[in-house]
This record gives structure tokens, C-alpha cells and sequence, in this order.
């Protein structure tokens, strides 16, 4: 896509490179000023990611297997040197270009998270049209364009904050996170009552709780950080956690539903115990057995 875009040379300015399946409430507006001044000071300065300050502890965010690694020009926030590391790989070290080590100050640093939002000039296109081996943003392209600085003389830069979320919904661990992170509120304004496909309708209940028309829940259920789509009913005595229900879904009496997705149209009989399930459209769970 980004080989094509500089093949049809439509982006005559900076641009916001950004993944579709990015969920992200950061506001870009310091990120975008110093960018402009980097590229007004240098006209090589061809990039700058955002990157979240996590730090060491546990955070929701980070990705539990692929650890980025960057080496980061504190002073002139210029990215130096990028890599990944897999939990499985027997070695669990960088190495780095002598000339970095020249530097009067570096960091390395394990603790980003990567917002997956660049912010380019045109130059990153040609970068990318001219070396056919890059494939993955990451991996290929920042690697290789930070270890042949030299050769291509075009500067990567960050810009690290340390506040505001942004996730990638790029595998199912992360999809939960990022959905149980939405009905918590942390990705604010963007929560489900925003209401930002054309069809939705939700509302919020308290209690992270949201439903859209016509929901019925019988008062002796629990439901707490859950979304229940237009048309689904609740049994009595039954409890919905930390999960997320579609359209038209019948839930029976003295169920228990906790960290699953529930796609539209699904039957669950009385008694069902479901946890940390995926159920797809039109599945039917039968009764407990007595």
C-alpha cells in the first residue's frame, strides 16, 4: 500500500500513519509541533513515532510476547536503534553499531508502548519503494532504515508521552483487553454509548453497563461490565461479567456468563456456565443437565 502510494505521488505533505485496528484516545497535537520543527531545523528528519510510557510494572497494553526494544538519543529524542525480542529466542540481548555507543547519552529502553502512530514526510514512502525487503513497519522497515542511516542519511525521532491509551487489536488476547479496556473507560471519549457506527444505538446503565433498545434484563440478574445488543434478554438469577452480548441473544435462568463474546442470535439455556468463550451467531448452548 505505501509502495503504491508513492508509485501514484498523491502525498505531497506529512502525513499520520496509522493501523486500522489501532483503538487510541492520544492527543497529537505537541507530537505534530515537534515534528514540524524537527523537519523545519533538519529536512532529513523523516519520522516520528509515538510511544506510551508504561513503565516496569504490569500494564493491559503491553504486549505479553514481543518485547520492542528502542535505543533512544535522549537529548535530540532520536530513535538510534530498534529491535525485537521473542520470549523463545535463547538470547536475550541487543547489539548495537559501535557509532551508537559514540553518543554522549543513550537509553535503551523495554518499557514503551508502541502506539503504532508515525507521523511522515514523503520520504518514507521512497524509503520503502526503494528496499523491496520490507514487509513489516517494525521489524523491516525502522530496523532496516535506523541500521543504514548512514547510506540513506534520513533521521527517525520520538515522541514518548505519558498519558493518553492506544492499543492494537491484533490478536484475540488483545482484542479482550482492548473491549474490557472500552467498558472501563480508559480509551475516553470512545466508549460504547459514543455510538460511532451508523446503526448502534447504546446506552449507558451504570455499573460499566451497556445496552442498546429493547434490552430486558429480569431484576434478579447481575450484569456488570458487560454490552448487551438491541433485542436480548437476561433470565432470572443469572450473571453476565466482563463480557460483550449481541443482537437478539436469549439468555436463560441461573446462567453464568464471565469474560466471553457473544456474537447475535444466540440461544443459552438455562443453567449454562460460559467463561472466557467466544460464541459465533445462531449458537445454540442447551440446558444444564440436572
Amino acid at each position: 500500500f505505501l509502495r503504491d502510494l508513492d508509485k501514484r505521488n498523491v502525498m505531497e505533505g506529512d502525513f499520520i500513519l496509522v493501523h486500522g485496528d489501532v483503538v487510541a484516545n492520544i492527543p497529537l497535537e505537541a507530537p505534530l509541533a515537534a515534528h514540524r520543527a524537527r523537519r523545519e531545523a533538519n529536512r532529513d528528519s523523516c519520522m516520528t513515532l509515538v510511544l506510551r510510557e508504561a513503565g516496569e510494572e504490569e500494564h493491559n497494553t503491553k504486549n505479553k510476547g514481543i518485547t520492542p526494544v528502542f535505543v533512544i538519543d535522549p537529548r535530540a529524542k532520536r530513535c538510534l536503534h530498534y529491535e525485537e525480542m521473542h520470549p523463545l529466542q535463547s538470547d536475550h540481548y541487543s547489539t548495537l553499531d559501535p557509532e551508537i555507543l559514540k553518543c554522549p547519552e543513550i537509553e535503551l529502553r523495554t518499557d514503551l508502548i508502541d502506539a503504532h502512530i508515525d507521523i511522515c514526510t514523503p520520504d518514507v514512502l521512497a524509503l520503502w519503494s526503494e528496499s523491496f525487503d520490507y514487509e513489516l513497519p517494525r521489524a523491516n522497515f525502522l530496523h532496516g532504515v535506523l541500521k543504514d542511516w548512514e547510506l540513506n542519511g534520513k533521521m527517525i525521532h520520538t515522541e514518548i508521552i505519558t498519558q493518553g491509551y492506544s492499543a492494537r487489536a491484533n490478536n484475540l488476547q488483545m482484542y479482550e483487553t482492548i473491549s474490557h479496556d472500552i467498558l472501563a473507560g480508559w480509551a475516553y471519549p470512545f466508549l460504547p454509548d459514543s455510538n460511532l457506527m451508523r446503526d448502534q444505538g447504546y446506552q449507558s446503565r451504570g455499573n460499566n453497563r451497556y445496552e442498546e433498545d429493547d434490552v430486558v434484563i429480569a431484576e434478579s440478574s447481575t450484569v456488570v461490565n458487560a454490552m448487551l445488543g438491541k433485542d436480548t434478554h437476561v433470565g432470572s438469577s443469572s450473571t453476565v461479567t466482563n463480557s460483550i452480548i449481541g443482537r437478539n441473544c436469549k439468555i436463560g435462568d441461573n446462567v453464568t456468563i464471565s469474560d466471553s463474546f457473544i456474537w447475535g442470535d444466540v440461544v443459552i439455556g438455562d443453567g449454562a456456565v460460559i467463561r472466557r468463550a467466544i460464541l459465533a451467531d445462531y449458537v445454540i448452548v442447551g440446558k444444564a443437565s440436572e
